[in-house]
């Protein structure tokens, strides 16, 4: 069979156009890669134009859909793939490992014995003048020490470990494939793994030990995303004994399982035992390793200007601390916690060679993170470093090759600011029916103008529910006037009553609209369409605009749409929605205030968190009450306040402290006024 125009037409093999052109630059990149390998002075434009055509070939895969054959193709060109570079010359880091393993099997602690010292004259073979960093002992892990003893077992030790990182990289790959199969989502995007130069060039090619790392650290994410707590916790805990960095995730990975189970993420610690007090001998060498070394720093290239190096790296330490507590206080999924977490340590540490881009790349292939699947591609350029060093002996990281790694990456992470639409691993099903509920107390002058901005389009099976919270005015009669609506009683408390309409609905989408809010004539169905057209998207919220013509409610409307963006927190002013599938009815949080925020980190857990330019006019009534300047001051510090809280597990009392303070305040405001 053939293809013309799509089609197949019967008569000879058809290869898809893109699946031929993606192979073939891959291939051709490689070619060039190798010739840049063993050629002379312009090895650096080999180079360079290889890794192109590389990503090339990985972009034009990317839009090859196997179908039914996906996993295998994939697989199979992957391993190709890195089948070809194990015949690259192996990176000095490869002898470092071998020599360690060396050092064990001749009895010898390689924790507490540098390669330099007198003590390893005897033990000496010709691998050692090729080990790097010869005044620091052992920088890996006790799993990592193991793995190279067992290697000496082998004649052939660098092949061995080659073909073990080789072979932890395509389990990754396979992972990834499983984990976007079990989330309905194309497996297609695993070309982005799969034809992605770093691991092949860098993780097999070079034979740097990262596959011991990423497989447990995303295996074990995985398995805590999936439900599996035990085997999550010590796989997440196992990759912290091949490198100690991955440590900083194991506070993520406990945060929501059953304390029973911590003891689980530390047992693989107990590798540390046979290697005596290795581990503090370790800490003291990483501390003195990062005091010391620089390399590939994005902070330090930022802030080398105005500090010196160890103010910078002081500075690095400063970021990432600030950096880590907002992300455990804005609470990410562990399986995004991996990513975030994973990439401000590299952008924050003082040394980052580029195949540790190997740790975020599953993660972003998962979210489909531009900014650091292009980070992941531009770092490879820094392995030109050391070839260069291979030929000339001499050690230079150009300034023009920083700004080629680094000003894609902040460009990306610029426009990705206003991205309203991120991914997630998650597919849903298209919604079929639409429940709006409208909680209310007291709004007879609201309720009317309310219902007559919601607009349903006929094809859309829906239905209002008006849930009020002991009305005192004429509400309820107001409501009942509209036949499209349906009166529900609850309890006082925004949360509470919505939680209660909830419970009563039949829509699998849900929007909550709040009484002194006005939809666009558009907005119902904007929302609709949107969930019918984006499946990885859980809920989300829409731009709030403020009818007050000062220029300070521009400037709050935009900091409530950053406020989504980047924290992906909404308010309930800004018109919130979810799906029935993303939160059952018996997880909404029936909160009598901070519901809000509650209902942005549930669907933020669930799948995607969006932010639909389609306006909707909120009330500034609130801030005339109070004035603007207290009830902004009120909000912010009310909101982080109890985001600390939460994230340190005091919020016990579903925000009734939190509502008696805010009502209370307010009231006080007002009787000033």
């Amino acid at each position: 069979m053939t293809t013309t125009g799509g089609k197949r037409v019967p008569g000879s093999l058809a290869i898809p156009i893109p699946f031929l052109c993606g192979g073939i630059l891959s291939l051709s990149g490689i070619c060039l890669l190798f010739v840049g390998q063993f050629a002379g002075g312009g090895s650096l434009v080999w180079f360079f134009a290889g890794l192109s055509l590389m990503t090339g070939g990985m972009v034009l895969l990317w839009h090859y859909r196997p179908g039914k054959h996906a996993l295998p193709t994939i697989l199979l060109f992957a391993l190709m793939l890195r089948l070809i570079f194990l015949f690259w010359p192996h990176n000095s880091d490869l002898n470092r490992y071998v020599w360690e393993g060396h050092l064990q099997h001749a009895g010898v602690n390689p924790y507490l014995v540098a390669p330099s010292s007198p003590m390893t004259e005897p033990f000496r073979n010709p691998g050692w003048v090729e080990i790097n960093h010869k005044d620091y002992p052992a920088v890996y892990g006790p799993l990592a020490q193991l793995i190279f003893r067992a290697a000496q077992l082998s004649d052939h030790p660098v092949l061995v470990l080659k073909l073990l990182f080789l072979a932890g990289d395509m389990a990754v790959l396979w992972l990834l494939l499983i984990a976007l199969y079990r989330h309905g989502m194309d497996r297609r995007h695993g070309w982005l793994y799969a034809a992605h130069p770093l691991p092949p060039l860098l993780l097999v090619g070079e034979g740097h030990l990262e596959p011991l790392l990423v497989l447990p650290l995303f295996a074990g994410l995985l398995a805590l995303h999936w439900g599996h707590a035990r085997r999550g916790l010590f796989l997440v805990g196992l990759a912290a004994t091949v490198k100690i960095s991955a440590a900083v995730l194991l506070p993520f990975a406990m945060r929501r399982v059953a304390k029973r189970f911590w003891p689980l993420a530390l047992l693989p610690f107990c590798l540390w035992l046979p290697f005596g007090d290795g581990f503090l001998a370790h800490c003291y060498t990483l501390s003195r390793f990062a005091g010391a070394e620089t390399f590939n720093s994005l902070v330090q290239l930022l802030f080398a200007p105005f500090l010196t190096p160890s103010a910078a790296g002081m500075a690095g330490i400063a970021i990432f601390a600030l950096g880590y507590c907002c992300l455990w206080v804005l609470d990410p999924h562990q399986l995004r916690a991996g990513m975030l977490v994973l990439g401000l340590l590299l952008l924050c540490s003082p040394v980052v060679h580029p195949w540790y881009f190997a740790m975020v790349l599953p993660f972003a292939v998962l979210y489909r993170s531009i900014p650091w699947l292009i980070l992941a591609t531009t770092a490879t350029l820094l392995l030109s470093v050391s070839l260069r060093h291979a030929g000339t002996q001499h050690w230079q990281v150009p300034s023009w090759l920083l700004f080629l790694e680094f000003a894609p990456f902040l460009l990306a992470v610029a426009g990705g600011l206003y991205r309203r639409s991120p991914v997630a691993p998650a597919v849903f099903p298209p919604p079929g029916s639409l429940s709006i509920l409208v909680p209310v107390c007291n709004e007879a002058e609201n309720i009317g103008a309310c219902l007559d901005t919601i607009i349903i389009a006929p094809e859309i099976p829906a239905e209002i529910l008006v849930i009020d919270g002991g009305s005192t005015d004429a509400t309820i009669a107001l409501a009942e006037s509209d036949r499209r609506v349906r009166i529900l009683h609850s309890p006082p408390g925004r949360g509470t009553q919505i939680a209660a309409g909830y419970r009563e609905a039949n829509g699998d989408l849900l929007i909550i609209v709040h009484a002194d809010s006005r939809l666009g004539p558009a907005t119902v169905e904007r929302i609709w369409q949107h969930c019918l057209g984006h499946p990885h998207v859980a809920g989300g919220a829409c731009t709030a605009r403020y009818l007050h013509p000062a220029m300070r409610f521009r400037i709050t409307e935009v900091l409530n749409d950053l406020r989504v963006l980047w924290c992906g927190i909404a308010f309930g002013d800004q018109v919130q929605f979810f799906r029935r599938a993303a939160i059952a009815p018996e997880n909404f949080p029936d909160y009598k205030l901070m519901e809000d925020i509650e209902l942005s980190i549930a669907t933020r857990q669930a799948g995607a968190l969006t932010l639909l330019r389609t306006p909707v006019i909120a009330s500034h009534r609130r801030w005339e009450k109070v004035g603007y300047g207290r009830n902004t001051l009120q909000v912010i510090s009310l909101s982080a306040m109890y985001l600390i809280l939460r994230s340190l597990g005091l919020v016990r009392d579903k925000g009734k402290a939190f509502y008696r303070y805010y009502y209370r305040g307010r009231r006080k405001a007002v009787q000033r006024q």
